[in-house]
Parts: C-alpha cells; structure tokens; sequence
C-alpha cells in the first residue's frame, strides 16, 4: 500500500494524469513512459502540487490584476446596436466571482478595469454573411468582434483626473 502511495506522488510531481483505481503496474508504466520521453525530449519537468496558501496568493494576484484601471475608448462595431451609446458590463472572474456592475459609455475615454477590458475584448456579435453560390444566395453567420477597443496605460495622475471627470458627472 506505501508503494502505491509514493508512485502516486511521483505521477502528480511529473503532472500525470491516472484513475483513481489505477495499480501499481499501470503507475509505473505511466511514469517510465513519461520519463522515457523527457529522456528523449531532454525536458522532464517536476511540478509541485499547489498549496491553499499558493492558491489563496494566486487568486489575489488575479484579483489585482483583474481591478487595474485602465483607459478605453469603445466603438461598437455591431450595426444592429449602432444606435446605442453606452454598454452595460458585468464584471467577473473564474477565481473570485463577481467584481462590480459598470455602465460603459460608447466612443469617449473612460477608466475601466482590466476585466471589463477583457469582457469588452472577447465579447462577439453574429455577422451576416451573403455568398453567391452557383444554387443561389447562402446566408452565413460569421462571429465577430462586436467592440473595437482602444487600450491605453496611464499615469497615476491620469488615473485620478478621469476619476474626477466621471464623478463630475455622476458615472
């Protein structure tokens, strides 16, 4: 039972994914196999396995990460909304949920956090698309960026300037 143990925690060091149920004989092999091609790659890595500590530290740098002001100007590229000045966003993140809710106006500068940047960033709209085929007209939905997002660093001084000019305004 003690080698089962240490062959286990040989395949999480060299990241080895086994079932649950897996034998002595099935561990092994994975790891020969695993070192047999690191041996001929020239490129074994050992991972330790993360602790509550590493994972606490990780989620606070994603949380830091995902708050940094940044300064955007947003145009929407999506037609169907071209009468819309502002962008409402919801601000989340896989580590730690949701941030804050944020009401994005259209084609002015603007602070906004790294995660709406990123929202803004992958949001897709679907655009359709005509093609002439020898059977006629197809029509096709391609998916498509439906913000053009212009991202600038800045300054502490900046930083505060626009935060002074949305408070002005109420934002």
């Amino acid at each position: 039972m003690n080698e089962i143990k240490e062959l286990k925690k040989r395949a999480d060091e060299l990241g080895i994914k086994y079932a649950n149920n897996a034998g002595v004989d099935k561990i092994t092999s994975l790891i020969e196999a695993k070192e047999a091609d690191a041996l001929e790659n020239d490129s074994l890595e050992v991972t330790k396995p993360e602790t509550k500590e590493d994972e606490v530290k990780k989620k606070i740098m994603t949380k830091k990460e995902a708050t940094k002001l940044r300064l955007i100007t947003i145009t929407n590229m999506d037609q169907a909304d071209s009468h819309k000045t502002t962008e409402e966003v919801n601000l989340s993140n896989d580590a730690f949920g949701k941030i804050c809710h944020r009401i994005i106006p259209l084609g002015v500068e603007w602070a906004c956090e790294q995660a709406g940047v990123d929202y803004l960033q992958n949001a897709k709209f679907m655009r359709k698309v005509t093609k002439k085929t020898p059977k006629g007209n197809i029509i096709e939905q391609i998916p498509t960026n439906k913000f053009n997002v212009i991202v600038k660093d800045f300054t502490p001084e900046i930083i505060e300037k626009q935060k002074k000019k949305q408070a002005a305004r109420g934002e």
